[in-house]
């Protein structure tokens, strides 16, 4: 599976002939994937996933080699490059606190995505096992939705990522694109 990501990278990058910013967002999509690697094989053996608001402490406990200091290269490869430009972050951000494997399955949450400063707002994300781009108006109706389903307890988001959600949706509707 890493070896055909790798390979899908490669196809891609060379096809954007040096944009920086669509070379950014082919590393997110390959890294974001990466991710989703990980939170399969997490949730093909463990019932839960991380019971944390820290994007990095979750995939750590899924298996994902992260280093504790952020210039350390996992952290910079391994996640989304303009978050990372701005912040010195991973970027992604982690939204599955604690939802069960079986719901991870069959009922899409919303796990992880990218920031709205990243990209334009476009957003690489991970519902479930699940990966799509979303440009920001795409991205405000999926986090609206989410939001809807975790008050009315269909799916059983955090009051952590409910509040993350809510910020989200707030800083997407002020963007100028």
């Amino acid at each position: 599976m890493t070896r055909a990501i790798f390979a899908l990278s490669v196809i891609l990058l060379a096809s954007c002939n040096g944009d920086k910013q669509s070379t950014n967002l082919i590393h997110c999509t390959s890294n974001i994937l990466q991710c989703r690697s990980y939170l399969n094989h997490f949730i093909s053996e463990e019932k839960n996933l991380p019971n944390t608001s820290d994007t990095v402490g979750a995939f750590q406990t899924m298996g994902m080699p992260f280093g504790s200091n952020p210039d350390f290269p996992t952290i910079r490869f391994m996640g989304c490059p303009d978050a990372f430009e701005k912040y010195k972050t991973i970027g992604f951000i982690y939204v599955g606190s604690g939802i069960g494997s079986q719901r991870v399955t069959f009922g899409r949450p919303l796990i992880l995505f990218c920031p709205a400063e990243s990209h334009n707002g476009v957003a690489n994300v991970l519902e479930g096992t699940e990966w799509s781009r979303l440009n920001n108006k795409e991205m405000i109706e999926l986090l609206l939705s989410s939001i809807a389903k975790g008050e009315g307890k269909a799916m059983p988001y955090s009051t952590a990522a409910l509040d993350i959600m809510r910020k989200e949706v707030e800083i997407r509707k002020r963007l100028k694109l």
